[in-house]
C-alpha cells in the first residue's frame, strides 16, 4: 500500500503556531496570516483565516506520520470539516477512519482472515486488535470512545449532544492513534 505525509499539513502547522505566538498586530504576524490565506485558497478552504487557524493550533502536529493515501484522504476530509464548522461531518468520518485503520491492521498484522474481519463489527475488530496485542489497551479504550461517539450521531437516541466538543475529541484521539500505530521515529543527524 502506498503511503504518504500531509505536505500542507507541514506547512499550516509552522504557520498557524508561529502566527499565535505573534502580537496580532505586527508586521511578522501580518505576514504569516498572508501566508496562511494564500495556502487555505490553494487547498479551497473558505472560512475566515483567524477561525481556521485557531483551529488547527488546537490539534497535533502530523508531520512525522506515513499512512495510506486512503486514511491520509479521509484524514484531511475531517479535518477540513472540523476547522470548517462541519462538526457532525468530522465526527462521522472520524469514526469512519477509525474502521479503516481497524481494518488495515487486521488485514496486515492478524490471524483473522480479510472475509471473516468484514463481517465483524467495530467493537469487535477493536477487541480482536487488542486480544491479539496489535494494539495496545490504551490505543484500544481511544478506539472504542471514538466509536461510541461515532454511534452517537449515527444513530441519534440522544438530546444535547455538543458537536464541536465530540468533533474535537474526535479528532485529537485520532490524531493520537495515527500517531501511535504509524509514526516514524526522527531520525538523528
Amino acid at each position: 500500500m502506498e503511503k504518504q505525509k500531509w505536505e500542507f499539513w507541514i506547512r499550516i502547522m509552522s504557520v498557524a503556531r508561529e502566527y499565535l505566538s505573534l502580537d496580532k498586530l505586527s508586521k511578522e504576524a501580518e505576514d504569516h496570516r498572508n501566508s496562511a490565506e494564500k495556502l487555505f485558497r490553494e487547498e479551497h478552504i473558505i472560512l475566515s483565516t483567524d477561525t481556521i487557524l485557531e483551529r488547527f493550533s488546537e490539534l497535533e502536529d502530523l508531520n512525522k506520520v506515513e499512512i495510506t493515501a486512503e486514511i491520509m484522504d479521509n484524514l484531511k476530509e475531517c479535518i477540513y470539516d472540523y476547522v470548517s464548522n462541519k462538526f457532525i461531518s468530522a465526527i462521522v468520518l472520524g469514526g469512519l477512519i477509525t474502521e479503516r485503520i481497524a481494518d488495515n491492521l487486521l488485514e496486515e498484522k492478524s490471524k483473522i482472515s480479510s472475509t471473516t474481519s468484514s463481517k465483524l463489527s467495530q467493537s469487535c475488530k477493536i477487541n480482536i486488535l487488542g486480544d491479539e496485542e496489535i494494539i495496545d489497551p490504551k490505543i484500544s479504550g481511544k478506539l472504542h470512545q471514538i466509536r461510541k461517539i461515532r454511534n452517537k450521531y449515527v444513530h441519534p437516541k440522544q438530546n444535547n449532544l455538543n458537536t464541536e466538543k465530540d468533533a474535537l475529541l474526535i479528532l485529537t484521539k485520532i490524531i493520537d492513534v495515527v500517531y501511535t500505530i504509524y509514526a516514524k521515529p526522527v531520525e538523528e543527524s
